[in-house]
Order: structure tokens, then sequence, then C-alpha cells
């Protein structure tokens, strides 16, 4: 099981859709890379997968891919792809998860449906190999760092006169007047602060104008001459004031009409109305982180498989096989689309299970060639078959 469970993710790096017999079809659709301001990352594109259940009926190329890497036949690779999808049944009914690897989940719900979670951790696009989450760091801003000014102290020393022993009594008999009783002395303490400490506070002043004056000029420059605001990210350009910002220039270019561009839906309406009617279930984005299953509210019309019945042409010794096909359904809707080009396709045999369906056939090799290339250009596909 473990076997087959990395075929199907191997198969889905090459291709967009792998078809499981008698299980269902993983679709794949490729999602555009994305930026989550939530978590300031960048998101690399990625596959996203749907599942369908009425996508059981095989067309040959995943038991083609599993006989080629298992190095078995093609019948032994048929077999092998059945026994394992038996006990993936068996195991869902009683209740457990099968885990496809690189894939993701199948389970049933509350009401025994089949349901599918798509893997997280894993990127099924090839062309993102090596891509991972950028992650945006923003810088919180410095609060201006404020330098205390050096102040002066004051100090006040008072110097108290000696009290007068007596009244000195000239000989005139006039006394003379009383001495001060109390003087008062003020000195500051700046008349007595040393050189070295003066010093010391000039450069304290100096080093505060170099830190926060740069910083007032850009606080004022980056907002008014660049678009910071807007897009939020700073360059190194944007505190060169002499350098030049170049505008951007676009140059228009004529599409084919045949052209189409991929929009992404965002509105869960668009989306169901886009699935086709066949899908009963499928994974919606509601964000970077969270991805959920929807159930939709209808019931998807089986589509009526038309036999074509077909003509053996006999005869032919060289026949342009355009494809191989394990039920007879397919090879009958193969054939009923190229009738629609124009041409006679048969069935040429049965080989390991496979129907082997020939566009066309003829008796001569270098007429085969011809033909070929013809089917070529049509768009179609061959190889021949010498019988």
């Amino acid at each position: 099981m473990r076997v087959i469970s990395n075929y199907i993710g191997d198969l889905l790096l090459r291709q967009d859709s792998v078809i499981v017999p008698e299980l269902g079809g993983f679709v794949s659709r490729q999602m555009p890379a994305r930026f989550s301001e939530k978590r300031n990352k960048l998101l690399p594109p990625y596959k996203q997968l749907l599942f369908h259940t009425h996508l059981n009926l095989s067309d040959g190329v995943f038991e083609r891919y599993v006989a080629n890497r298992a190095q078995m036949s093609l019948d032994d690779a048929s077999k092998l792809i059945k026994t394992t999808v038996s006990e993936w049944q068996a195991q869902l009914k009683n209740g457990e998860r099968i885990e496809i690897e690189r894939v993701g989940l199948l389970f049933l719900d509350e009401e025994r449906k089949l349901r599918f979670e798509q893997d997280r951790h894993h990127n099924l696009l090839l062309q993102s190999f090596g891509l991972g989450e950028v992650v945006f760091e923003i810088e919180e801003e410095q609060a201006p760092i404020q330098v205390a000014q050096p102040t002066l102290e004051v100090q006040v020393e008072k110097t108290v006169a000696p009290e007068p022993i007596g009244i000195i009594i000239p000989i005139s008999g006039e006394p003379i007047e009383k001495l001060e009783s109390e003087e008062s002395k003020v000195v500051l303490a700046q008349d007595v602060v040393s050189p070295k400490h003066v010093n010391k506070a000039i450069w304290l002043r100096v080093a505060a104008a170099a830190i926060v004056l740069p910083f007032v000029f850009y606080s004022f420059w980056v907002p008014l001459t660049t678009d910071v605001l807007q897009t939020k990210k700073l360059a190194m350009t944007d505190f060169n004031p002499f350098h030049k910002s170049v505008p951007a220039k676009y140059k228009s270019i004529l599409m084919d009409g045949e052209t189409t561009l991929e929009e992404t839906n965002t509105n869960l309406e668009s989306i169901v109305e886009a699935l086709p009617e066949d899908v009963n279930s499928f994974n919606f984005n509601y964000d970077e982180d969270l991805i959920f299953a929807v159930k939709l509210e209808k019931e998807a019309p089986r589509a009526e498989v038309q036999i074509v019945e077909h003509t053996v042409v006999s005869g032919n010794s060289h026949h342009l096989i355009s494809g191989c096909f394990g039920l007879k359904e397919n090879a009958d809707n193969h054939m009923t689309a190229l009738r629609e080009k124009g041409l006679n396709p048969y069935i040429v045999d049965v080989q390991g299970g496979l129907h082997r369906v020939a566009a066309n056939g003829t008796n001569d090799a270098a007429r085969a060639s011809q033909i070929a290339a013809q089917l070529k250009e049509q768009g179609i596909d061959t190889w021949t078959l010498k019988k």
C-alpha cells in the first residue's frame, strides 16, 4: 500500500490529474504566490488538489506508470492497484483514515461519504521546488535618546561674626556703633568646578547632538521623499539624500486571442459556479492558514456513457495506434472523437487487458510514415504496430 501511495504523489508532480481505478481521481490546479499581511509572510505558488469520486474509470495511465516504476507487467500492476484499493475501502469502512504521502488524507464523514483533506506540508508544484516562506520583520521605532543636562549646585557658606565683648566709650563720650552681629557670603559651586568636569559636560552635549540630529533629519526626510508610508518597506537608497529615483517604464505586449489569464476566485459562490457538475465537495482556501472541505447540496447527475459500435478493419499489416484503454467504453469514446475528425478508427486487438485503438492502417511501411505525419499535424500522436 505504501508503494501505491508513493506513486500517486510522484505522478501528481509530473501531471495535473491522476485516476485511481475504482477509487476516484485527483485533479490539481495551480494557485499563485500570495502575501500574508497577518503573518508578514510571502508564500510560494502551489498546487491545490480536488478529489472526485466519479472519476474512477481507468484510463490506463496510472497502471502503466506503476508497471514501469515497479518493473512488472501491466496485468500485475492492475492487480496490485485493485488489491490496494480493496484494502483501503475496508479500512475506511472501519473508520480508519488513509494517508497518501505528499497528497493528503481520505476518510468517511458522519454520513459515510468519502472525503479528502490535502496535505499542507508538501508542495506538488515543480516550479516552486526549493522555494520557502519569506518572513518580513518590521523594526520598531526607537525613542530619541534624552541626555541629562548638567546642573549647577549652589553652596552657601555662612560666616558668623564674633560677638562684641563690650561697649567702647571714646574720650568724647559718644558711643561707637555696634559691630554687625552676622554676615552672609554666597559662593557658587561653578566657581570651584574643575576644568576636567567642564570638558566632560561639553562632550556629552556634542555626543547627544550627533545622535539626535540625524534621527530628526531622517524622520522628516524619509516620509516626505519616499513611499515608505504606502509600501511599508525601506531601502538603503531611501537614506541617501542625493539619490534620484528613476520612474518605472512599462512596455505593452500584444497577446494572442487564445491566451487566457487565470483569475483566482476568492468568493465562495463564484468558485461553486465554476466547478464541474459532478463535484460534490471541494477544499476552500479561507486564508493561507485555513483550508476546509465544503459540501455542495446538489446531486450531480452521472454522465451517460454512449457505447459506439466499432468496425474492426483487417488485412492491414501496419496499424497506427493512437491509444490503449483498459475499458472498452473508453476505447469507444476515443474512436468517436477520431470519427468526428474524419478518420476511420478501429480496435486492433486486446493485449494485456488493454484495447489497442488504431486511428488508421495500411500495408505499406512508407505510407504508414506519411499517415503518421498527417495525424501529427492534426494533433494526434501515434505509434506503428506491425502485425
